[in-house]
């Protein structure tokens, strides 16, 4: 019985029923009123007994319960800041046409190193690259002499370094590039192989065929991180070839983390581009599911206003913070008059 209780079965009774009850019967007339009070006054009486010995009770029920703070402090309503770092890709209006977001910093996206593998600074050869290699792809064999050996940007990372060096293999036939820690391809190109044949070869063919590979070159393991991007895959009629997109994700988002490969319509395999292989490998552990969703509220409350929001993705810098990295777009119609990309620093 709850307090509650206690008080609305006591709240039903009144000063007569109560001298009813009392032993001996109801007392004279001449005593009424004084007994009429001193009545009203046992209820009062009861009724705070009641109250405490029941809150005895609860309070012995209570006793295993897990102790609850008195003052629970609720999540801060302070919104995060945010630096988004702007790129101009294509239109004529360098303005930035953004509305005022007092949470949000804005900067040139030159300021920050986001194409980690397109540029390359060219260094000695490490003493441990072997002159020459013989490797199989597929079901071809390459043997190839080392060319070169450069790093990229990922190269300033501490955490993604490891990413950085990469060592060039070539002969006449084709050109392998190697992540020297790593020691797992990361291009192949096969320059003999015909582009314009046709054949029989299928989109579905295709995927066996890659993920095959792929086991042969990364492991078993590789189907458990990456998956095949159905809505990437392009056959391409006019080259006959067909492009098939395999993208690690992260929390659902998709990732700067992908594999391309591409096989003309006879079976052959043409390329494979793994330069972003890894670099998503600890995202999960770094990022949490709120910390993407939270990035992506703040480029739509900062954005949704003036522009067309595009597809996002996370990527890193050179230093190895993660970004969303969203398309924004201007259009006239079915005309694209202004395309930037914005990078949100996620954490």
């Amino acid at each position: 019985m709850t307090n509650k209780d206690i008080l609305k079965a006591f709240s039903g009774l009144d000063a007569d029923t109560v001298i009813a009850c009392a032993p001996g019967g109801a007392p004279q007339r001449k005593n009424r009123l004084v007994l009429r009070v001193v009545a009203i006054a046992a209820c009062l009486a009861l009724l705070v007994s009641a109250v405490v010995v029941s809150t005895l009770l609860l309070n012995r029920e209570d006793e295993n319960q897990p102790d609850v703070p008195s003052d629970v402090t609720g999540p801060s309503n302070e919104k995060k800041k945010y630096e988004m770092y702007m790129s101009f890709s294509a239109g004529e209006n360098s303005d930035m046409n953004i509305s005022a977001n007092e949470n949000v910093e804005f900067k040139p996206a030159e300021q920050k190193e986001f194409n980690l593998f397109s540029s390359e600074n060219k260094i000695d050869i490490p003493e441990s690259v072997p002159n020459s290699i013989n490797l199989k792809v597929g079901e071809k064999s390459y043997s190839l002499n080392c060319h070169s050996a450069v790093t990229t940007a990922i190269d300033k990372s501490q955490k993604f370094k490891a990413l950085g060096t990469i060592v060039k293999y070539r002969n006449e036939e084709a050109t392998v590039e190697i992540t020297a820690a790593t020691e797992e391809i990361a291009l192949f190109l096969d320059y003999e192989v015909p582009r314009n044949i046709d054949g029989d070869f299928s989109v579905d063919e295709a995927k066996q065929a890659a993920e095959k590979l792929f086991a042969q070159l990364y492991g078993e393991g590789f189907s458990n991180d990456y998956e095949y991007d159905k809505s990437a895959t392009t056959n391409d009629e006019s080259e006959k070839t067909h492009y098939l997109y395999y993208k690690r994700t992260v929390w659902g988002f998709e990732t700067d983390d992908y594999i391309m490969i591409r096989y003309n319509f006879n079976g052959e395999l043409i390329s494979l581009n793994a330069y972003g292989k890894g670099i998503m490998e600890f995202a999960e552990e770094d990022l949490t599911k709120e910390d993407i969703e939270d990035a992506v509220a703040a480029v739509t409350e900062t954005f949704s206003d003036t522009w067309y929001i595009g597809n996002s993705k996370i990527t890193l810098d050179s230093e190895g913070d993660y970004y969303l990295m969203t398309y924004l777009v201007h259009a006239d119609g079915d005309k694209i008059t202004e395309l930037r990309k914005v990078y949100t620093k996620i954490k």
